[in-house]
């Protein structure tokens, strides 16, 4: 028998988008480097500062730009009432990446939970259900086209250089007026407005940052 709350604790290589959906509810965040998180055509960086809850059987793409060491804490149904949204992407406070540290010793095992384990996580519980209240502001459109979503990724990639929509179109095999449509179309913003939007994530992603403990 699983455990009503375990932590999820791994490192991973670079690896592309893979869909998931776990019948838990899933506090989905990194305690080094950043995971990348879509849904519901958007997308969102997640530093060790930002975390993600999402309800239990809902579908949501992961990515890992880079090596990552997850953080993550499921949460069984019966342990914890429904999150305030489906799906709420909000920043971490002290407190709460104190109690993640401190449930890390708790995996998916099959004896039960400790009264002191218990007490955490449900402490844990309360504190990341309450942040989801108040959302992250920094989200980007997904794209649904494999061309939008390959100039997406381009844009993603030169956000530390010069980027220019002309040389990504061409990447992309579209011409420029047509990759221009295809961002009104299925973001229903502009590729520079997308651009500034990319650039506002990575000063949030880095005002965000913290040392790993």
């Amino acid at each position: 028998m699983t455990r009503r709350a375990y932590s999820f604790v791994r490192t991973f290589a670079p690896e592309f988008a893979r869909d998931l959906c776990v019948d838990r509810h899933y506090l989905l965040c990194a305690s080094a480097g950043t995971l990348r998180l879509e849904a519901q055509g958007q997308a969102w960086l997640l530093p060790p500062a930002r975390a993600a809850l999402i309800e239990a059987g809902r579908p949501i793409r992961v990515s890992i730009p880079r090596p990552v060491t997850t953080a993550s804490v499921l949460f069984d149904t019966r342990f914890t009432p429904a999150p305030p949204a489906p799906l709420t992407v909000f920043d971490l406070n002290p407190l709460a990446r104190a109690l993640l540290t401190e449930c890390r010793t708790w995996g998916e095992y099959d004896e039960p939970l400790t009264a002191y384990a218990e007490t955490l996580f449900a402490a844990l519980a309360a504190v990341t259900w309450r942040l989801a209240q108040q959302p992250s502001p920094v989200v980007v459109p997904a794209g649904r086209s494999p061309e939008l979503r390959r100039a997406l990724e381009l844009t993603e990639q030169r956000l530390g250089g010069e980027v220019r929509f002309e040389d990504v179109a061409d990447e992309v095999g579209l011409a420029p007026r047509s990759l221009a449509r295809r961002f009104e179309e299925e973001t229903g913003m502009t590729w520079r407005a997308v651009l500034r939007r990319m650039r506002s994530w990575v000063r949030s992603r880095n005002s965000l940052r913290v040392t790993p403990r």
